[in-house]
């Protein structure tokens, strides 16, 4: 009898990563950094009836944040739609300075509201008026003016499918705010400012991300310095 060679064909073998789905929590996410000088804001104010109006991105769709988060777009184009019906059609889409640990938005911190958005490919950006003549608006406005860096983050709440190193956005996803941070955490930014004949968009990259209290108290310790300075200088003239 021939001796038969038998040939085995090789098995593929599927290891399925299993994916957990988390509980609904507080989601915090920045989108983007805003800088400008203090003409640019002189401009805008002045072409806008006393309103000072920027325009940044607030969200990215289908990309994985830095927080190793991605938002599907579906859910944000629903999600985003049904924050603007409420809260932007109602006037009170409030932005605070710096994120409370919180699903309330706290109106006496509030320093800008979303007057509107719009999608630009998997990108949404927003119009931003800065609540000048309140004190957390007065801060950020101040902020710009000596041309600081501050930035947007979204915040809220919804759960999470998480498989290996990515976290998916779930449907229950329900937005709480766009707020004002000190510690952006995004490399890239981009931001123009509304209605000004020289429209400015930047990309800064940030790679020493800092304590957001310290960074804000730092900020705040030039705004103060800076007024000094200028007090200084006319009692010096009389």
């Amino acid at each position: 009898m021939d001796n038969e060679i038998i040939t085995l064909e090789p098995q593929q073998i599927l290891i399925e990563i299993p994916s957990t789905t988390s509980q609904k929590q507080l989601l915090v996410d920045f989108c983007s950094t805003i800088k400008m000088d203090k003409k640019l804001i002189q401009e805008s104010i002045q072409k806008n009836n006393g309103r000072l109006l920027i325009t940044s991105i607030i969200q990215r769709a289908d990309q994985k944040n830095a927080n190793g988060r991605i938002y599907p777009k579906p859910i944000l184009e629903k999600r985003m739609k049904e924050y603007a019906e409420i809260f932007i059609k109602e006037n009170r889409a409030y932005s605070e300075l710096d994120h409370p640990d919180t699903q309330i938005v706290n109106v006496k911190n509030s320093c800008a509201t979303l007057e509107k958005y719009w999608w630009k490919g998997n990108e949404i950006w927003g119009e931003f008026e800065i609540l000048v003549g309140t004190p957390s608006g007065n801060i950020v406005k101040a902020i710009l003016e000596l041309g600081k860096t501050i930035g947007l983050s979204s915040r809220a709440l919804g759960s999470l499918t998480e498989s290996a190193d990515t976290a998916t956005v779930n449907a229950d996803l329900e937005f709480v705010a766009i707020d004002f941070v000190s510690n952006p955490s995004t490399r890239y930014a981009q931001f123009s400012l509304n209605e000004s004949t020289n429209l400015t968009t930047i990309v800064e990259s940030i790679n020493k991300p800092s304590n957001r209290y310290d960074k804000i108290n730092e900020l705040l310790h030039d705004i103060i310095c800076d007024q000094t300075c200028e007090l200084a200088k006319i009692n010096r003239k009389k």
